[in-house]
């Protein structure tokens, strides 16, 4: 399933960006979830350009380099998993990579129970009334897809099944 997401998420800059998505993948291992987000980067640039009047140029590294931080952040603020309630912690360093018309996020989290957590994924739900964010969790060799969208924007995770 992921690798048809990945590959659809990949063809889609070469039409005329229709459809306004993300794809976050999850690989929990242990206590910790590593966690890449894919965005496109002209939603990503209107997002940080209404939420925190940050106008990133993306064809210069060093600029965008230099924003990564608040980057991450506002993504941060949308997207975000939860342990009994409680925001999990990211745990070491923030990748920014910019990929033709995507902008790759990748970042870790602690998750004290890994067997249970919540999920919280509202990325640039504010800007387009058509937005879907697909997840892909891969956790004890299962894998579980979960589309976000206006109408469900948190899921609950028990043992690598949706509640």
């Amino acid at each position: 399933m992921s690798v048809l997401i990945y590959t659809i998420f990949c063809l889609l800059p070469s039409l005329m960006h229709p459809l306004h998505m993300s794809v976050t993948n999850v690989d929990i291992e242990e206590n910790q979830a590593q966690i890449t987000s894919r965005i496109f980067k002209d939603d990503l640039a209107l997002e940080l350009k209404k939420a925190n009047q940050l106008e990133i140029n993306w064809e210069n590294k060093q600029e965008w380099l230099d924003y990564k931080l608040a980057v991450y952040k506002r993504v941060e603020e949308l997207l975000f998993f939860t342990v009994h309630g409680i925001k999990c912690e990211k745990v070491g360093k923030v990748e920014l990579r910019v990929l033709n018309e995507t902008i790759e996020l990748r970042w870790t989290i602690a998750i004290p129970d890994s067997g249970q957590f919540g999920v919280t994924n509202q990325l640039l739900l504010e800007l387009y009334p058509d937005q879907k964010n697909l997840m892909v969790i891969h956790f004890n060799d299962e894998e579980l897809g979960i589309a976000f969208n206006h109408r469900k924007q948190h899921a609950f995770i028990n043992n690598g099944k949706e509640q």
